[in-house]
């Protein structure tokens, strides 16, 4: 009942002639992306989205090559794809960004990385379009939206049933299969990765539903649901990999996960629209990770593991999103939710066996609202805030977001300011050897500005960006050895991209990221954060039956570390991507692609280098 009486008091603030609009302008966009809660609202600046067609140029290479074209994103592909795939957004570590999939957040809080999700775990083929929102979000999103947030969307509708089967040269091979009508949409996948970096495979299996009905003429009901599973196996975090790794023996995960999500649209008497939002996501996965020999970082290595970890996530929002009455337009509304998490694990130190067992639960009540002014036509405000209230205290995130446009609205300045916060992890606050109930929430806070310019089939972008955040949890040796509240780091840096046309058949796209991420104090520079990245693709439409890509992608130098090795630095290195589409019929499509086109030679992480040149080969047959 909570979130039904936070919303009635919420509409008893309201002036009562904003709940009078004139019918006329009672509309509701059906797209809706991350920057703001109210469908209009102006995200031409800080929200990114890589779209349906973008993915599918990709034929079947993994997800995490056309996110290592964004300009907010770094993947860290670490020991390949049978590894966990993080994404740094902004130079913020990875736990940082809450990850959304149809607006459901599926971060892990049992997970030794503080809740960071696994990028393999996405299948492009399943995929509509993913929302990048690179600044402290928890405004709109609640806690882990740190960082910002990434929402992946996955289809929704199909004009006809699709097949697509694919294969590449590390013997990997992928098949999917979309059908569906009207109201209703049904997929799945199977798909073996291969072995892309020595010791790494994956092999992964989804289904996804999803069902749209209109009970009357301007109410809508959405029920949507999907179930992923994998087996996956790669070198450990920090072993030195294929190269510098004295036991042979590989970590082996069981990833398994699965949500139900409902949206509910309703028209009510008064101007406006009530909307009802439920979810409910677990995941699950046991992990066997082999023992790290001693090394110049760490005398004593590291034990051997197995944990079996458990956790469920349950969410209730209830909203009322007002008309558009003379500029003016909000949202409010209230969220519940209630996360339990444990893990079953022992470490294993040759003659004794340590149990490291742990069970967390924990509900959250927040009361949220958003307000879209516009004072005249060239100048747009959105004011923000939500009251969080959790287990052992509460808190108010704020955010601003002001956008002035000219010369006829095709350039704009724009500003953004947030605050946004994080809950320790059930790992941090529940493992019976490190971890402390008293740990405090990590907070962020961020500025962005920005400048863009769309003209004569230019359209160019230029961000400049900082987030302080504090009281990041991190390791302390002790004695006795206990994770803690210590580090602040500060991320400075600026983005830009551009694209356009050269002519009617040939399209460009390119983006240059800065990113300074550093502890504050003593200067310390953060691992896996390459400073420098540019990245340049060109899409060639040569006919109605062919079209080429080429992605040109440049990442500098950045400090990693591993047991055996210490600290080092990674080379820059400069990579070719090429790719390729036939429409044989109006029924059939070839596709075809070179990854690593130059066959460079470069590591995500130490001692584990990526394979040479790879082949992709593929057919999509519509029914």
């Amino acid at each position: 009942m909570k979130p039904a009486i936070g919303l009635i008091l919420l509409l008893c603030w309201l002036p009562v002639d904003c709940l009078h609009a004139a019918a006329s302008s009672d509309k509701i966009e059906e797209t809706v992306v991350l920057g703001s809660r109210i469908p209009g609202a102006d995200q031409s600046g800080n929200v990114e989205i890589i779209d349906r067609d973008a993915l599918s140029r990709l034929g079947a290479a993994p997800v995490t090559r056309v996110l290592s074209q964004s300009r907010s994103i770094y993947v860290d592909a670490n020991a390949g794809s049978g590894s966990i795939n993080s994404l740094y957004l902004r130079g913020a570590d990875p736990n940082m960004t809450q990850i959304q999939i149809d607006g459901v957040p599926v971060n892990d809080p049992t997970n030794s990385r503080g809740g960071s999700y696994d990028l393999g775990a996405l299948n492009a083929e399943m995929i509509e379009r993913i929302e990048i929102l690179p600044i402290s979000s928890s405004a709109l999103y609640g806690s882990q939206a740190n960082a910002g947030v990434v929402n992946i969307v996955t289809r929704d509708s199909v004009d006809a049933g699709r097949i697509s089967l694919s294969g590449n040269s590390l013997g990997g091979a992928d098949v999917s299969i979309l059908t569906g009508a009207e109201n209703v949409m049904f997929s799945g996948y199977l798909d073996n990765a291969g072995e892309d970096v020595e010791g790494s495979n994956y092999r992964s299996r989804g289904v996804f539903g999803r069902l749209s009905l209109e009970p009357r003429d301007e109410d809508k009901l959405v029920l949507g649901g999907r179930y992923q599973d994998a087996d996956a196996s790669a070198y450990p975090d920090d072993s030195g990999g294929d190269r510098y790794a004295v036991n042979r023996d590989l970590e082996k995960r069981k990833p398994e996960e699965g949500q139900l999500n409902l949206l509910y649209r309703y028209k009510p008497p008064l101007p406006g629209w009530l909307l009802l939002r439920g979810s409910y996501f677990k995941h699950s996965e046991p992990i066997t990770s082999p023992a790290v020999a001693p090394g110049i970082r760490d005398p004593a290595g590291l034990p051997s593991t197995s944990t079996d970890n458990d956790y469920s996530r349950r969410d209730l929002q209830l909203q009322y999103l007002s008309a558009d009455y003379k500029r003016v337009r909000f949202i409010l509304g209230t969220e519940w939710y209630e996360e339990k998490g444990s893990s079953d694990g022992d470490l294993d130190f040759g003659f004794f066996q340590l149990p490291v067992d742990f069970a967390l639960d924990r509900d959250s009540f927040g009361l949220f609202g958003e307000f879209l002014l516009r004072p005249r036509e060239d100048i747009e405000l959105n004011l923000g805030g939500r009251y969080d209230h959790y287990s052992r205290d509460s808190t108010f995130l704020p955010r601003v977001s002001v956008v002035k446009s000219f010369s006829n609205g095709s350039q704009r300045l724009y500003f953004n300011w947030g605050k946004g916060y994080k809950l320790p992890s059930f790992y941090a606050l529940g493992h019976p050897l490190i971890g402390d109930p008293n740990l405090l929430p990590e907070t962020s806070e961020s500025y962005e500005v920005g400048y863009g310019i769309e003209r004569s089939g230019l359209n160019l972008k230029i961000a400049l960006f900082t987030s302080r955040f504090k009281n990041l949890i991190d390791f302390d040796a002790g004695p006795p050895p206990r994770l803690v509240n210590r580090d602040a780091v500060a991320s400075t840096g600026m983005e830009a991209s551009a694209s356009g046309r050269v002519r009617e058949n040939i399209s460009w796209n390119a983006f240059y990221s800065y990113v300074d991420a550093r502890i504050e104090g003593n200067g310390t520079e953060l691992r896996k954060r390459p400073r420098h990245r540019a990245g340049v693709a060109v899409d060639w439409r040569q006919s109605d039956m062919w079209r080429w890509q080429m992605q040109l992608r440049y990442v500098s130098s950045q400090l990693d570390s591993s047991i055996p090795t210490g600290d080092r630095r990674l080379p820059a290195y400069f990579r070719a991507d090429i790719s390729s589409q036939w429409q044989l019929s109006e029924n059939i499509q070839f596709f075809a692609g070179i990854d690593n086109l130059l066959d460079r030679e470069y590591e995500n992480s130490i001692g584990n280098p990526v394979k040479g040149r790879v082949f992709r080969l593929g057919l999509r047959y519509r029914i």
